[in-house]
């Protein structure tokens, strides 16, 4: 059976308007609609990014999408800042509810207590943001921006004339 390259291109460009990319369940799902293994969609989409133009803005995300939202990690990690004595269980309780208000599923307590011993690292760290650079030794200019970096990476260079060192290695 041939799969439709134009509604698969739909499909996923959709998932990308919606959640910036496509996750490994929306394959599995798309192929359950179009009675193909999901092997078998994802070999095909693989080769349609190295075929099709259209197919290489599409971003793969990762097999499943994140249990926790970042706005409840932030909130979280608000929460516990303003106020580092409140009762965990009744912030893992207003976020479950929020969820099931929302028609989402609710949050694993696991999932919750990890991302607080995350927020509680951060809280700590004085230069948790830049820590890589820490690690380093680098020292961070006050007028530092990752966007203004990110721009610089995603610059294209290109590089002419240029002539590569040549040795001659002679044996007499």
């Amino acid at each position: 059976m041939a799969i439709d390259v134009n509604y698969v291109l739909e499909r996923l460009f959709t998932l990308q308007i919606e959640s910036g990319g496509y996750y490994g369940t929306d394959v599995t799902k798309l192929s359950k609609e179009l009675g193909v293994t999901p092997r078998g969609l994802r070999t095909q989409i693989s080769e349609w990014k190295r075929s099709i133009k259209e197919f290489r803005t599409l971003r793969y995300l990762g097999k499943r999408p994140p249990s926790m939202t970042l706005n409840e990690f932030i909130e979280i990690e608000a929460r516990m800042h303003s106020n580092p004595i409140e009762v965990k269980s009744r912030v893992l309780e207003e976020i479950r509810a929020d969820r099931l208000s929302k028609g989402l599923q609710s949050l694993p307590s696991s999932t919750f207590y990890r991302a607080m011993k995350q927020t509680d690292l951060y809280q700590f760290l004085s230069a948790a943001k830049y820590s890589w650079f820490n690690v380093r030794g680098s020292e961070i200019p006050n007028d530092y921006s990752v966007d203004d970096e990110r721009n610089t990476l995603s610059t294209l260079f290109t590089f002419s004339n240029l002539k590569a060192l040549r040795r001659h290695n002679r044996i007499f």
